[in-house]
């Protein structure tokens, strides 16, 4: 060995002894600190004013006064009991002395106050919970072990965590305790420690909830750091507030949508409803043009799918099994992220990605009805109108004796009309109950790198007006590819509308229609 390697050796000897007394000096040094720190803590003031109240909700007042942690076992201690305490600035260790007298002692040791029943052994504590260690390691299901794993016991704030090795060492007072093992991404677990000194713990991997998530068309963000007013929909909600469209649906689910009352157009499945979020930013000059039902389109909301805008009518039609989920924006925060253009509100809508797996087949067919409601309509009979013109004098004209004669006689006409059974029901004449259906079809599959779905759906509405319909036929074909860290997808879709409108008219016109004349002449046309 050379002269230089001596001098190596010789400093590394030097630093190794130099290192074992420095570890000494800290660990009386530590162990000075623990009990300087016990004698602070039991001498901290707290005030206390309680009668008959659990013994569980003063050790919580302690606890939040002091920031430190009780330590107990429940079966030994009855927390439920009910005690009266009156303290006004008070040391915490005369105040423990008055909560729990002789029955009880108690030792803080690190942050935590210890209880221990009075009939323990009394051999020295704090030795025995410096001895107390328990160790293991943490894994995930494949045996890789986790390093950053949380073990806390339970309740408290004590703890540790695993190192790149997934290994872990905690030294705890006696007593039966739970850890506490969490990390982001894994299910939490709990382990019961009772005698045990060594745990090992397998952790499995949590799946993320995709309501956790606003997605705005132009980004995702969490919900918890999202600021702006949005309702989020599912596709279970969409089934279960189902209406006539997807507009319907989305308008039986937020009360924030507003579709304006159509009076005149009534249930008529191809008009197209005029909607607006949280009211109107433009309105009608004059009272003629809002009799006249002037286009509500300035207020419509911008419609987002899958990243592109769509026009209102093809959100109206679109197969709502193929929604994954609506994102509804409604203030200022719409406007932050698309400008003018999402002033009115923006409704986001994200359809189903493929599922990797097997070939799935999901099948539906359904019946829907347009039943007309006239509850609302109380009208008089034919008896009953006839009489109510008599009485206002529509038959009778002194002025011109020549015309009186003539208003008579149609009077008496319609006498007689009602006499031989004539009482039409014209609201019934262009109405129906309109029975359609809808049918869809949708297949996936494929592997984790390549991803397909394709599916079909077709809708026949049947208007409560007579010959009215809306036939809808939409068809899609997805396409994803993975390739490391970068997803291609290919969709391509299909919408095709056919619709008719009834040859009744308008059925406002019924409505005017008086009941003592007979809708048919007297050859049954």
């Amino acid at each position: 060995m050379g002269k230089k390697q001596w001098k190596v050796a010789a400093s590394y000897y030097l630093f190794l002894k130099l290192l074992r007394g420095m570890k000494v000096t800290l660990l009386l040094l530590l162990a000075f600190v623990v009990q300087v720190n016990a004698k602070v803590y039991s001498q901290q003031k707290v005030s206390l004013e309680y009668e008959n109240v659990a013994l569980s909700k003063v050790m919580k007042a302690l606890e939040r006064q002091t920031d430190l942690y009780f330590f107990y076992n429940d079966r030994a201690l009855d927390t439920k009991q009910l005690v009266t305490v009156s303290v006004q600035g008070e040391e915490l260790e005369t105040v423990l002395q008055r909560l729990f007298g002789d029955a009880y002692t108690w030792e803080i040791v690190n942050n935590m106050i210890v209880l221990k029943p009075s009939d323990a052994p009394a051999a020295p504590q704090q030795q025995e919970m410096e001895e107390r260690k328990v160790a293991g390691v943490v894994t995930d299901e494949s045996g890789q072990p986790l390093p950053g794993v949380a073990v806390v016991l339970k309740g408290t704030t004590m703890g540790t965590s695993t190192d790149i090795d997934g290994k872990y060492t905690l030294t705890l007072p006696e007593g039966n305790y739970t850890l506490v093992f969490s990390m982001l991404g894994m299910s939490v677990r709990e382990e019961l420690v009772g005698d045990r000194t060594e745990i090992n713990v397998v952790m499995h991997e949590e799946a993320t909830e995709i309501d956790e998530v606003v997605v705005t068309g132009i980004f995702k963000k969490a919900r918890e750091s999202y600021t702006g007013a949005v309702s989020t929909i599912d596709g279970e909600d969409l089934q279960m507030f189902r209406g006539q469209n997807l507009v319907q649906t989305l308008k039986n689910m937020d009360i924030s949508i507003n579709l304006m009352a159509d009076n005149i157009n009534g249930s008529n499945p191809n008009r197209m409803p005029q909607i607006n979020i949280r009211g109107n930013s433009s309105l009608p000059m004059d009272v003629a043009e809002y009799n006249q039902e002037a286009n509500n389109s300035v207020n419509t909301p911008l419609i987002i799918m899958d990243g592109f805008e769509i026009a209102l009518e093809r959100l109206m039609d679109y197969n709502d099994e193929e929604i994954e989920s609506i994102n509804i924006l409604k203030d200022a925060a719409a406007t932050a992220i698309y400008g003018s253009r999402g002033s009115n509100g923006v409704i986001v809508v994200t359809t189903k990605q493929p599922e990797p797996g097997k070939l799935r087949v999901n099948a539906e067919v359904g019946i829907d009805l347009e039943v007309p409601d006239l509850t609302s309509y109380d009208l008089l009979n034919a008896a009953e109108k006839l009489q109510l013109e008599w009485d206002l004098g529509l038959y009778m004209n002194d002025a011109a004796p020549s015309n009186d004669v003539w208003f008579k006689e149609a009077y008496s006409k319609r006498v007689r009309e009602i006499a031989a059974g004539t009482d039409t029901d014209w609201l019934s004449k262009p109405l129906r109950t309109g029975v359609g259906s809808h049918y869809n079809l949708r297949m996936e599959g494929g592997s984790e790198e390549f991803r397909w779905s394709a599916s079909a759906s077709y809708k026949d509405i049947k208007g409560a007006m007579k010959d009215s319909y809306r036939h809808n036929f939409n068809a899609s074909l997805t396409l994803m590819y993975k390739v490391k860290d970068f997803t291609f997808k290919n969709q391509a879709s299909y919408a095709v509308t056919k619709s008719k409108e009834s040859k009744y008219g308008t059925f406002s016109d019924y409505v005017k229609q008086q009941p003592y004349n007979a809708p048919y002449d007297e050859d049954g046309n």
